[in-house]
């Protein structure tokens, strides 16, 4: 009796043992619509790298692994591909009209928001795009998926498709995060420098820089504003066609508030080779506000045309107003 007790007790211990070793599993189940992909590869990737391949046999298809929350694959089919987190469970594609994923938390949570994104389209209102991303983000920051759709640029308010977030978003999104986020390389650019980002949000003071003026003089940008005036910083280059298009604005609104306390500088990022076409466009144009002429991150400008607004205290009170929001803008200010 007690030998058979001990082979029990034995076989209990290397039962658990052995079932301590056993790794949850994914199963990525496809099914191809069209006839036409019948008997095509279709691969399983990192990136650009085959990590597996499957054949497509009566317009379905397999793949089998080990789960892992923190490895994101593509499914890849000709020309079709589809991301996907390898978390516990089945999860089914369907290549068809459009690519689904279903099936596991997380890759049904991203693939709804991904069809939704596409079922706005491009023509959708940006706000709305926007705040769809951001939410997206927001609510999946602990997962790769929220990475993947985070993807910061260093100069853009908006990434693929305008469907990426502002800067400024941006880092309110890395201060929700933990380490695992923060420290993806196409993040971590991002969190060392949200601190300058924070210093030139909208509420936050004017920040200086110092650049050459057209005579060669150094000026900053202080010499200019900070003088208890309303401030449009705008930034601009002589071979942008769409700066150049907004100057008789810029020209009239000048002429308009000058004398009620608004001041214009514009900062020209072009280069030392266009130093004698910067001077002669600004004779040419009639810009008679101060001139500065050099490139700074500082501000985070995303594209040009763009301004940037400080109010009298010299307070960042808006960024990028353009056309009738200026308008409206220094009419409320300056009635």
């Amino acid at each position: 009796m007690r030998k058979i007790f001990f082979l029990l007790v034995t076989a209990a211990i290397l039962w658990s043992c052995q079932d301590a070793t056993i790794k949850p599993t994914f199963t990525i189940y496809g099914t191809v619509i069209d006839p036409f992909f019948e008997g095509m590869n279709v691969r399983l990737k990192d990136g650009s790298r085959v990590i597996e391949t499957a054949i497509v046999e009566n317009g379905t298809f397999t793949f089998t692994g080990k789960a892992d929350e923190d490895v994101l694959r593509y499914v890849s089919l000709a020309d079709n591909r589809v991301p996907i987190l390898l978390e516990q469970g089945t999860i089914y594609v369907t290549f068809g009209d459009v690519i689904t994923v279903s099936g596991t938390p997380i890759n049904t949570t991203f693939h709804e928001f991904r069809l939704r994104r596409d079922e706005l389209g491009p023509r959708a209102e940006w706000q709305e795009l926007y705040d769809l991303t951001f939410a997206f983000v927001r609510d999946n920051i602990d997962n790769l998926f929220g990475a993947y759709v985070f993807r910061p640029a260093k100069f853009s308010l908006f990434g693929d498709r305008g469907l990426g977030l502002s800067i400024f978003s941006q880092v309110e999104l890395v201060e929700l995060a933990d380490d695992r986020f923060i420290n993806a390389a196409h993040v971590r650019w991002l969190a060392e420098r949200a601190e300058d980002v924070r210093n030139v949000a909208i509420g936050s003071r004017f920040v200086d820089f110092t650049m050459d003026d057209p005579e060669g003089n150094r000026v900053s940008l202080s010499d200019f504003a900070g003088q208890g005036n309303y401030t449009l910083i705008v930034f601009w280059a002589t071979w942008c066609g769409p700066c150049i298009r907004e100057i008789p604005h810029y020209i009239e609104l000048y002429a308009k508030y000058k004398n009620r306390g608004f001041e214009i500088v514009s900062v020209s990022s072009d280069d030392d080779s266009y130093h004698d076409v910067w001077v002669n466009s600004i004779r040419n144009l009639n810009m008679t506000w101060p001139q500065m002429r050099g490139r700074t991150d500082l501000y985070f400008i995303p594209w040009i045309p763009y301004n940037v607004l400080l109010d009298r205290e010299d307070i960042i009170i808006a960024r990028n107003l353009r056309g009738r929001a200026l308008d409206n803008k220094l009419a409320e200010l300056m009635p």
